[in-house]
């Protein structure tokens, strides 16, 4: 269905007058972060917005700035710039925005930048009781649990497995699936009678 179709005429532009306002926004900012490559906290979080943002700017038609945004991760997206990560938000922003884009547009610059970040993010599973840790190195592979490292968050954990399920259909590698969705067995395991989880 088209965006347009989806939302009022009078609305339209406003709509997208803000989503394009916002694209800019983060993409002067992450542009100019290229001169401050010490601010590795601000570059993966500008950069989780701009490839979080692709799959919109495709559904609303704004294809100009998708063919920025394409560009930007063709020529200047790193995942090894940044070092440690939260393990949910880069999965859900950055691999997501990346093959969602990929799904939208059959671009295969999102594909090959979504393989070479999954198994990085993918290192968090290797953990003793095969819950995804919440912070992973993607430069080094190692991986601790979010906060003080004493607890896993259930919404980090039961929340990866849509994106790890994509990267096993479209390469062809099914350990993404198959060990991300052995999460809801563990946790089926550990269930409470009343069925909450704490």
């Amino acid at each position: 269905m088209n965006f347009f179709l989806l939302v009022g005429k009078g609305k339209i532009y406003g709509v997208v007058w803000a989503q394009r306002r916002c694209f800019l926004q983060v993409k002067y900012q992450l542009y100019g972060s290229h001169y401050f490559p010490y601010i590795f906290y601000l570059l993966n979080y500008l950069t989780n917005r701009l490839v979080d943002a692709l799959d919109t700017l495709w559904i609303m038609g704004l294809q100009t700035e998708f063919k920025e945004g394409r560009d930007w991760v063709k020529e200047s997206l790193s995942h090894t710039l940044v070092g440690e990560v939260s393990t949910f938000e880069t999965t859900i922003r950055s691999l997501g925005g990346l093959i969602s884009a990929y799904d939208l547009s059959d671009d295969i610059i999102f594909l090959k930048q979504a393989e070479y970040l999954a198994p990085r993010l993918f290192k968090a599973f290797e953990s003793p009781s095969g819950l995804p840790r919440g912070r992973v190195n993607l430069k080094t592979g190692k991986s601790r649990l979010s906060g003080s490292g004493s607890s896993y968050v259930l919404a980090e954990v039961a929340s990866l497995q849509l994106e790890f399920a994509y990267m096993a259909i479209a390469t062809g590698k099914d350990e993404y699936r198959t060990k991300s969705e052995k999460v809801f067995d563990i946790l089926k395991r550990i269930t409470p009678r009343d069925g909450l989880m704490p």
